[in-house]
């Protein structure tokens, strides 16, 4: 799975957001994305296991930047 600064991502409920930063490989998640669509901005992160079960079920689409 290839994830780049810059790709768009986006949920089955229309949440969005863009990456800004790859994984910290000692968390093993995708550390920050930027949410714009819901409330303030602002980063969080996304476990890399859940985020391949979420595109694997078409919960979660990843859009190339």
């Amino acid at each position: 799975m290839e994830i780049k600064i810059g790709d768009l991502i986006q949920s089955d409920t229309g949440a969005c957001g863009v990456v800004i930063a790859l994984p910290n490989n000692q968390k093993n998640e995708y550390q920050y994305v930027m949410h714009w669509n819901i409330g303030e901005p602002k980063e969080w992160g996304v476990d890399q296991g859940s985020l391949k079960t979420l595109i694997k079920y078409s919960k979660w689409k990843i859009i190339p930047g």
